[in-house]
Order: structure tokens, then sequence, then C-alpha cells
């Protein structure tokens, strides 16, 4: 719609209808007190931008464009504080904030220790099994494995873990009697952690009545 040109206030200084199809308004843009802004030249006041500390940078507006001048922006001191509560200054220039970060007292972590290493201990024979692993470190045990070539004769495989400075902590940890439950393997793969420390030590036995072919693996793994 038009706008009608037999007003004369302040809303018909606001548009002007030129240079247009008949009929179809034309939009110009103005001052808060009406007057034109041409190309040329602009009577637009000035855009007030406050820094950090509340000083205000003006950039002055050209015609109807506004835009600000960030290179005069002079910040303040940009405050960081460390883990421990601590102040890093860095002084900013310009608009560009630029931090320092050597100088933040950060946190040392340390490599774990890894435990992925597994040893084992082995053997084999048709007499009796009377193997002790003493390592003399603290070692984690984890898994006992058996095998018969034939089901041997009635009798107790034990692990036992030994105290090297009295016996009377001794301790059977493991048995069975694979002769009577007629079975040629064995396995134990202990539910919890087993960790024997380097004040003790663990024995395996079996009393090989019938001579019987066997072969034991040990898994451990060497935590210090």
């Amino acid at each position: 719609m038009a706008i009608p040109f037999n007003r004369d206030d302040r809303e018909r200084e606001k548009f002007v209808e030129a240079n247009s199809v008949a009929g179809l308004p034309a939009v110009a843009v103005v001052n808060p007190d009406g007057s034109d802004i041409s190309a040329g030249g602009g009577g637009t006041t000035q855009a007030d931008v406050h820094d950090g500390s509340g000083n205000a940078i003006t950039s002055t507006i050209d015609g109807a464009k506004r835009g600000l001048d960030v290179s005069t922006i002079t910040p303040t001191d940009v405050d960081v504080r460390d883990g421990n509560g601590n102040v890093i200054t860095s002084t900013t220039s310009g608009a560009s904030r630029a931090l320092d970060v050597n100088l933040i007292n950060r946190p040392v972590y340390t490599q774990p220790t890894l435990l992925g290493v597994l040893n084992n201990q082995q053997d084999q024979g048709t007499g009796n099994i009377n193997l002790p692993l003493n390592t003399g470190t603290t070692i984690k045990i984890i898994s006992v494995n058996l095998h018969f070539n034939l089901v041997p004769t009635a009798a107790d495989f034990t692990i036992q873990m030994k105290d090297l400075a009295n016996p009377v902590y001794d301790t059977t940890i493991f048995k069975v009697n694979p002769g009577n439950l007629g079975i040629t393997d064995v396995s134990w793969y202990p539910d919890g952690e087993v960790i024997i420390p380097a004040s003790q030590f663990l024995q395996f036995d079996f009393n090989n009545i019938s001579t019987t072919q066997y072969g034991l693996t040990v898994i451990y793994q060497q935590i210090n």
C-alpha cells in the first residue's frame, strides 16, 4: 500500500516514495529526529560501547552502516586462577586476549605402573609333583593348569601358601582329587585376587602313585 502524501508528520518523514513503481512504497532510514540519512554522510550519533571496566568506547558510525573499530579497545588485564587459587595475570593487547599457559601451576600426572607382563612356571614328569614358586617379589596368581595323560591314582593335588619366616602361617588355598573325580585336567582361575607377598611363596604338591605323565603350568603377574 502506498504511503499517503497528505500527512505532514514524523511518519511521513520516515518514508519516501521515490524511484519506485507507482503504488509501492520505498523505505528511507532516518535519524531519531526524523532527518534524512544520505550516502554522503550521516547525522547519526555515536554508539557507545563499554569495556570490562565500564569505560565508554566510542565508534563513529558512517552513514547508515554501524560498525565498531575494535582496535580502539583497551581492555583491562584478565585474571585467571590456577588449581591452588593463585592469580595468574595475563596482559591483553587490543582486542586480542592471550594467556601464557606456562604460568599455570598444573598438577603433575605420573604414568601408573603397568601390570600387563605375565610370567609362567612349568613342571612336567611322571613322578611326584613338588614345585615351589618363590620369586622373592610380590606376585598375583592368574591361573593354574594341570594335565594328566590318564586319570591318575586318587590323591590330593594341593596348593599351599607358605611363610618363609614361620610355618605356623602355612595355609592350603586350593585342593582337588582328580583320581576320585575321574578327570585328567585341573584348572584353577581364582575368583578374587590372590596376592603372594615377597615374604611368602606357593608350594604345589601331588603324590603321583601311578607315575602318570603330567604337565603343570602356573601363570602369575609380578607386582613389584
